[in-house]
């Protein structure tokens, strides 16, 4: 890569400030502030990098999901009616505008309130958006994510474009991704992937800031007791399933629960001997976006939610992925078809991004996959049986790392045993139940 710098914002205490008068934390921001029309039009003329809007009138508020569905955040959606300055023909001409927005706010009180501020998880993404996507976006020559209105720290808020009008839309949970939008995926965490690496060579050490996130020795105790009880509880049903590897199995379960939170401390290590690039995090299937021509393939993808960005190695993101994202007829037997195709895009990502950074192989992510098995287990038996879940049956997670227990019954829902039935044998194969 050549010696230019980026210039980037290197202080978190310079992480913008821009909406002002907003009431005291632990008050729902959109509820309670006085939106003012010269609040909205600093928002946009910031955002669209136009200073000729005027006449901005907020329309359409609306929350964008239940209440509490959003662990780590509480999002509305609004509409801005705008004027603004164009040129048409030989003249300038103001007309009438309309853009739909996203806001982000911290959530209502309680265990996930307290969980994202000891955790600092809005300043992270705050400054993701800020600071490091841009850059991504322009070394790529892409969009990855949505665009970047605002936002501020004090209180922790985030205002960025809706995807929906542009034609993008969520898979269903339930379904999971097809193989091509499963690919379409893939190729878009090797491209964010592959992109902040180069930053890196760009910026040595500016994405170490991101290098100790979520899985740290301040856990809440209910975490993990919550993570026992589902192991425990999954163990002690599949002890009684016909499948000649299934008490194996809950033996093995049993046993891994003597070593659970140490094990869990070390996911997200940092290994400086290791690939290492900047991991979104939270790669589920709520947290892309898909544009699709008429034929219903994805043409574009777009990641949303970088809260839980780290900067470690990419099988965080890749673990996540595989045991969360893909429909059940996919899991594990295409797992290696999509790591390949990950690993292609990565490397020629690289390589036209002049990256002195070599590569990983097949083997270099298998070995990384290895060591930080207990992700796999962690993604693939506990939270995607919660994740296919029926609507009806779904209950507060704030409420379940609270307590440590849950009262659902995942093995009700005949799409959670079917991925179970695929899932466990090959954690078992692979060793990962060691």
């Amino acid at each position: 890569m050549d010696s230019t710098t980026i210039s980037v914002n290197k202080q978190f205490e310079n992480l913008p400030s821009v909406i002002e008068h907003f009431p005291e934390k632990d008050v729902m921001i959109f509820e309670n502030i006085d939106w003012t029309n010269i609040i909205f039009e600093k928002i946009l003329r910031k955002g669209l990098h136009n200073n000729t809007i005027e006449n901005v009138v907020m329309s359409n508020k609306r929350l964008a999901c239940t209440r509490g569905q959003n662990f780590l955040s509480q999002l509305w959606k609004f509409s801005l009616n705008y004027t603004c300055c164009e040129k048409i023909g030989n003249s300038i001409e103001r007309i009438e505008k309309i853009v739909h927005l996203i806001l982000k706010e911290e959530p209502q009180p309680g265990f996930s309130l307290d969980y994202i501020r000891e955790n600092d998880i809005f300043r992270v993404e705050l400054m993701v958006f800020e600071n490091i996507i841009p850059i991504l976006e322009r070394l790529v020559g892409k969009q990855m994510a949505p665009r970047f209105f605002c936002g501020s720290t004090c209180p922790p808020t985030i205002i960025l474009e809706d995807l929906s009008p542009f034609g993008f839309e969520n898979i269903c949970r339930q379904r999971g991704l097809s193989i091509q939008h499963t690919l379409k995926a893939i190729e878009g965490i090797a491209q964010f992937h592959a992109a902040s690496v180069a930053f890196n060579e760009k910026q040595p050490g500016y994405l170490q800031h991101f290098r100790s996130r979520s899985l740290s020795e301040m856990t809440n105790e209910g975490t993990y007791d919550f993570l026992d009880f589902i192991i425990r509880q999954l163990a002690d049903k599949i002890c009684y399933w016909p499948e000649p590897w299934a008490p194996h199995a809950s033996r093995k379960l049993k046993k891994l629960l003597m070593s659970q939170r140490e094990r869990m401390l070390k996911i997200i290590e940092y290994d400086e001997n290791e690939f290492c690039v900047l991991n979104h995090g939270d790669c589920w299937i709520t947290n892309f976006m898909f544009r699709e021509n008429d034929n219903g393939e994805p043409v574009e993808v777009r990641l949303l939610d970088y809260q839980m960005s780290v900067w470690t190695s990419p099988v965080i993101d890749l673990l996540y992925f595989l045991n969360t994202c893909p429909e059940i007829k996919l899991k594990v037997d295409y797992d290696d078809y999509f790591l390949e195709r990950y690993l292609n895009v990565l490397s020629t990502t690289m390589s036209n991004l002049h990256c002195a950074t070599k590569p990983p192989t097949m083997c270099n992510i298998k070995q990384s996959m290895y060591k930080r098995r207990n992700y796999a287990i962690m993604a693939g038996l506990i939270f995607y049986p919660r994740m296919i879940a029926d609507d009806s049956d779904i209950e507060s997670l704030d409420e379940c790392l609270k307590i440590g227990t849950t009262k659902m019954d995942i093995f009700k829902n005949s799409r959670a045993v079917e991925a179970l039935k695929k899932l466990i044998p090959s954690l078992l194969e692979k060793g990962y139940l060691e």
